[in-house]
């Protein structure tokens, strides 16, 4: 899945407006008006009553639900969007790295070669130990990524899709 496209600050004030626009007090006011014995004694009040009652009972709930749930898909889709982009932020750095030591290593294999003074062959020695520890600890946090990424996107299809 790809939120890039999705403006999740628009889609979360557009659901919680659809939650603000839930106004069931027309129902409920005939509701209450037609409970009142006098107000009307035809037979057909007590269908009314209950049409209405199912309406704001169940319907207007259910819908009231269902967009309550929806409140938490756009902080997913944005939190999705973020790990994505830091995976390939990472994955560019591991490459510049695994560059870096590709031509560290040339220059160490050359210093060697040379006769080098040791303090300089450690120097190097050093800068790729550090930057295979960059690699690995940048594998962890992009595997970790993933799964988070995965489990968002679980959680979104669960509350999308029900």
């Amino acid at each position: 899945m790809d939120f890039r496209d999705v403006n999740t600050g628009q889609l979360a004030a557009d659901i919680n407006n659809c939650l603000n626009s839930l106004d069931c007090s027309t129902s409920e006011e005939i509701r209450g008006s037609i409970a009142e014995a006098g107000v009307w004694q035809a037979a057909s009040r007590s269908t009314l009553q209950t049409a209405l009652g199912t309406l704001v009972d169940d319907r207007y709930q259910s819908l009231k639900d269902l967009l309550d749930s929806y409140t938490a898909v756009p902080g997913k889709m944005a939190r999705h969007t973020e790990l994505r982009d830091e995976i390939e932020r990472l994955e560019a750095e591991n490459a510049r790295l695994a560059a870096q030591n590709q031509s560290t290593s040339r220059d160490l294999d050359s210093a060697q070669s040379n006769g080098a003074p040791a303090s300089a062959t450690a120097q190097m020695s050093t800068s790729i130990t550090n930057n295979n520890n960059a690699i690995r600890d940048n594998n962890t946090t992009i595997t970790n990524h993933r799964a988070e990424i995965e489990r968002l996107e679980n959680e979104i299809t669960g509350i999308v899709g029900s």
